[in-house]
């Protein structure tokens, strides 16, 4: 659980946040157009041709928001995410404009755990509970950022060689926000 200011039961200390997110999704059928093979990111994200049973999907979004944990569609964040994929890709945009008008796209919500300044927190828990350590606050970049935590969190237990220069590694430490 993500709990603005502190961590709640499960990280007592720690300066998490929610944060909500809502993209845009569709199937390729309802694509007036080709989309792009390879995955779109920038101001935003454009993923097509994604496998699925019931026909391939493309997925586009996110919206950010800050300490919210409304997990109910917005249908403005559906149109910030529309225009966010006309800037991100216009092409792309262009060949779903037919299903964002018809009604034929989805919106997902989920929620993100986050830090205060957008960096994950990795280390030990707290000083009382020696042997239980964290990994959290990843929020929109939890895939670029798991590997490496993984890396960190194996390095220090193992007494091994960081992954990153020290500097960098402290960075992510969860002493940095006590």
């Amino acid at each position: 659980m993500c709990i603005r200011d502190r961590g709640g039961p499960l990280a007592p200390g720690l300066p998490l946040q929610p944060v909500r997110g809502q993209l845009a999704w569709g199937r390729m059928a309802d694509a007036q157009g080709a989309l792009p093979r390879q995955p779109i990111n920038g101001d935003g994200h454009l993923i097509a041709h994604v496998p699925d049973q019931g026909g391939a999907l493309w997925l586009s979004g996110a919206t950010f928001d800050r300490d919210s944990t409304d997990t109910a569609p917005r249908a403005e964040d559906g149109r910030a995410n529309h225009a966010r994929l006309a800037r991100l890709h216009p092409a792309a945009a262009r060949a779903l404009d037919g299903a964002f008008r018809r009604g034929a796209v989805q919106d997902w919500v989920g929620l993100r755990c986050a830090s205060a300044d957008r960096r994950p927190l990795l280390g030990p828990l707290a000083a009382d509970t020696p042997g239980l350590w964290a990994c959290t606050a990843l929020g929109s970049r939890g895939l670029c950022f798991a590997a490496l935590c993984a890396e960190l969190l194996a390095a220090r237990w193992h007494g091994e060689p960081l992954a990153l220069p020290l500097a960098q590694a402290q960075a992510l430490d969860t002493r940095r926000a006590t």
